[in-house]
């Protein structure tokens, strides 16, 4: 992709990879007692993000390797259409998320209610580990600020006592530092977090703090019914740790836009060097506002292969095909999107799939998988 945040943005998605470890850093318990609590920091969490999963333009967006036929729903998949596609490897510049002016107040947990919370365990993620994704829509009568570096959670115990928090995060700061939520907006946030039976309680709830450490009336995210695995895998070295999680960069969307939608992305795990590589995308409105394709986007696809240090790219450009979409997609509702991309132009090796969704010249949607080109 071109331009500097563009550059940032590849390079937290590289970060994301589900092959790459975890940041050092899981503190020991038995050293110094409880860890220190530690505001995470947007790089930190790139490196720590357990799913391949990416927060774009106010969207959540979910990748996974899986039978795209599989994920069929009751309306079917709108096809692909290859007409107005061009050829297009540049890529999108990504909106600079809107930063809160001084002077704003901190965000508290009475200006949100949950409209949203699903927890899952991605096929590429470190073993054990899962993601919880939450929606937040803000009832506050006037603007307030939430943390660009990760909203502050905790996982807690049927009795609501709070379990060790072991992770140590560290990392440069984000910016901006803070993000402006006005009256009505959705904030989209995710965790990904892990728990070792016989050390630590079994999680019960994840609670949600905007304001970190003065949770006036708790945002609730309910784990019951989660088949947590009691023993994932440490991705550190430095001894025993009971229970942790890493915060991911919230986002910030206003209702019924485009920015308001999640995807997530249904890929092959490999495809043939020189052959067509079929996918799909299921977008949906976890929200409570109705999202209206007043104007029909474009989408951006693009397939980039780095066997070395050169980058191999093959993309297109053109309109999402809404002709056969419906034009609205109601509060909960989603349609699946199929997609087809030539893989002429890159070599064996492994690859990064991404898909956009843009109005304005902005993605306001971004859903990747990792993908290998075999010879």
């Amino acid at each position: 992709m071109p331009a500097d945040i563009d550059e940032r943005l590849r390079d937290y998605a590289a970060r994301w990879r589900a092959s790459q470890p975890l940041p050092p850093g899981i503190g020991d318990p038995g050293v110094g007692g409880e860890p220190v609590r530690r505001r995470w920091s947007a790089l930190a969490v790139a490196a720590s993000v357990i799913v391949v999963a990416l927060i774009a333009g106010g969207a959540l967006v979910l990748s996974r390797h899986s039978d795209p036929q599989q994920r069929e729903q009751a309306g079917g998949i709108v096809p692909w259409n290859p007409v107005g596609q061009r050829l297009d490897t540049a890529g999108v510049s990504t909106a600079r998320p809107i930063g809160a002016p001084a002077g704003v107040r901190l965000c508290s947990s009475a200006d949100f209610t949950v409209v949203f919370g699903r927890t899952a365990i991605a096929p590429d993620a470190l073993a054990g580990w899962l993601t919880t994704s939450f929606v937040l829509r803000s009832t506050a009568q006037s603007p307030c600020s939430v943390s660009a570096y990760g909203i502050d959670v905790e996982l807690v115990d049927a009795n609501g006592g709070p379990l060790p928090d072991d992770v140590v995060r560290h990392g440069p700061p984000a910016f901006p530092s803070m993000l402006l939520v006005r009256p009505g907006q959705f904030v989209f946030g995710a965790v990904s977090w892990a728990w070792y039976d016989g050390r630590a309680p079994r999680p019960a709830r994840l609670v949600i703090d905007p304001r970190g450490g003065a949770a006036d009336s708790p945002l609730i995210v309910s784990l019951a019914g989660v088949s947590i695995p009691p023993h994932p895998l440490n991705p550190s070295n430095l001894g025993l740790w009971r229970s942790g999680w890493f915060p991911q960069p919230p986002s910030v969307g206003v209702p019924g836009s485009l920015a308001s939608l999640s995807a997530t992305m249904h890929a092959p795990p490999t495809v043939a060097n020189g052959s067509t590589v079929r996918y799909t995308v299921e977008v949906v409105n976890h929200t409570t506002a109705p999202v209206t394709f007043d104007q029909c986007p474009d989408i951006v696809q693009r397939l980039d292969v780095v066997p070395i240090k050169q980058s191999y790219t093959s993309g297109t450009r053109g309109p999402l095909n809404c002709a056969s979409a419906p034009s609205t997609i109601a509060a909960g509702a989603g349609v699946t999107f199929a997609f087809e991309l030539d893989t002429k132009g890159v070599v064996p090796g492994r690859g990064r799939l991404s898909w956009q969704l843009v109005l304005d010249s902005f993605p306001a949607v971004l859903a990747t998988a990792e993908l290998t080109v075999t010879p």
